[in-house]
């Protein structure tokens, strides 16, 4: 594996392979992301030649694809640490040149200060020790005072093995999956927004984006190519056996890939966007209410809302109600999809957020109070990163931290019997049409496994069918044996 000036590895190739599939990768980018450089960069519009630089540029395809669309007039710089994969210099446009510089050190003096755009891109796997700053201060070095800052980066945390087919198979992809962070720490991706912010910069958006299902097949042989090179590498360092076996897995994943197995960036799941129903309690609704009349307004009138919390059924007797448990008299209790739910609070959001700063599948590990009259609360999340908030809305399962930081010292961790419970969602619609209206708007559960209740769960509903989730009901129970919601 290479090593860069500071001691930092680079686990990729400069071969032919890993110049394939650079030009290939930026061809993909730009077909995902809709552009080169973002609009906001101004690059189509500005009033005089722009000074353009793109660092680890590799083939330097991101700047000859600038070059040919923008004025002669720009000027164009690509910096690696290694010219192998530079263009043959009699190919290239006269604004279009190369030099090569180490991105994790200072870049030359003469060049402070002197381009108005810099660009970078996928610096995972040249970030050490979960750190960007150093590649950071080589771009922030180059920048003109003012000049736009656009570095593109791929977040491993949301990249899954995914079926297109039911059946496909995925076990080779799902192997390949876990091997992708090569030893690395890469929350720095995920906070990277925050690092910039806390380094100075100004009017930092993050913008989130996947690729469309029709690219998936070629980022996925994308991924093949990668695993070659690294395969090569292995070849080259001596280690044959752990080449042949990198080579024997891209054949096993390029047959699951004739199936209709996949690898998926920038996925919603999993973690998943939450999509089953949500309970709102009293409180709830009364706190929103408070912290935000507005939205709290808006969430009682989304809400299916009524006086009872549960009701519970007897599994064996057809219409046995054991027990029914109301909220306080004069208070509601209701019921909302969280699909819908979330594209409330989305549409919540101040003036100055974006729905595309919204990050899911964060786990909260800490909550700390801010002595001071904003009352103010600290949340550390474990991948390191933190933020603070005025108000945690948090689901209080048996494992939460919300149930453990509320109960304080009367709180026990969960006590598992041996006992499951299964849970299957279906479409509200459906189960109202088989059994009743009431069943679909309310939250029930029924004790017991064996009887009536059984055959509820067994309408033909279509995966499409299923996504629409209006109000999903929830059939429980107990014991050994699962009901089954197809």
């Amino acid at each position: 594996m290479e090593r860069l000036g500071d001691g930092t590895r680079y686990d990729l190739g400069r071969d032919f392979l890993g110049s394939a599939r650079l030009n290939l990768q930026h061809y993909l980018w730009k077909e995902t992301l809709g552009y080169d450089l973002h609009p906001n960069a101004n690059a189509d519009n500005a009033s005089q030649p722009l000074h353009i630089a793109d660092v680890g540029t590799g083939t330097g395809i991101f700047l000859l694809s600038l070059a040919r669309r923008l004025p002669k007039s720009y000027s164009f710089v690509g910096f690696d640490i290694s010219d192998d994969q530079f263009p043959i210099p009699a190919s290239i446009p006269e604004n279009v040149s190369f030099r090569v510089a180490d991105a994790m050190r200072e870049p030359p003096v003469e060049l402070w200060g002197k381009f108005d755009i810099v660009h970078l891109r996928l610096f995972f796997c040249v970030v050490d020790k979960n750190d960007p700053l150093s590649a950071f201060n080589f771009c922030l070095k180059l920048l003109k005072p003012g000049g736009f800052l656009q570095w593109d980066e791929y977040d491993q945390a949301d990249t899954i093995p995914f079926k297109v087919l039911p059946k496909a198979p995925i076990t080779a992809m799902t192997e390949m999956r876990q091997g992708f962070n090569n030893g690395r720490q890469l929350s720095w991706i995920t906070t990277l927004k925050d690092f910039c912010i806390n380094h100075g910069l100004q009017n930092v958006e993050c913008i989130r984006t996947r690729p469309p299902r029709e690219l998936l097949k070629p980022y996925t042989q994308m991924v093949f190519i990668l695993y070659l090179e690294h395969a090569t590498l292995h070849d080259a360092a001596g280690n044959q056996n752990k080449g042949d076996s990198l080579r024997k897995l891209i054949d096993q994943c390029a047959e699951e890939l004739k199936e209709g197995g996949f690898i998926q960036y920038e996925a919603d799941g999993p973690p998943l966007r939450p999509s089953f129903g949500y309970g709102i309690g009293p409180q709830t609704l009364h706190t929103t209410k408070v912290l935000n009349p507005e939205l709290g307004q808006r969430l009682e009138e989304h809400c299916l809302t009524g006086s009872v919390w549960m009701r519970w059924w007897h599994g064996g007797e057809e219409d046995r109600l054991i027990a029914e448990v109301e909220v306080p008299m004069g208070r509601l209790y209701g019921r909302l999809g969280r699909e819908e739910l979330m594209e409330l609070l989305d549409d919540s959001l101040p003036n100055r957020l974006n729905k595309r700063d919204i990050q899911y599948g964060k786990r909260l590990i800490e909550v700390n109070k801010i002595d001071g009259p904003d009352h103010l609360l600290v949340l550390l999340f474990d991948d390191g990163s933190r933020d603070i908030v005025h108000a945690v809305w948090a689901a209080d399962g048996v494992n939460s931290l919300c149930r453990r930081l509320v109960q304080r010292e009367l709180y026990r961790p969960v006590v598992y019997t041996g006992m499951r419970a299964y849970r299957g969602k279906v479409d509200a619609r459906k189960v109202a049409e088989l059994v009743g209206k009431s069943f679909a708007n309310e939250t029930y559960c029924f004790i017991g496994v064996e009887g009536w209740h059984r055959g509820m769960a067994h309408a033909d509903i279509s995966h499409r069918e299923r996504q629409l989730h209006q109000h999903s009901s929830f059939l429980l129970g107990t014991g050994g044996k699962e009901i089954h919601a197809r």
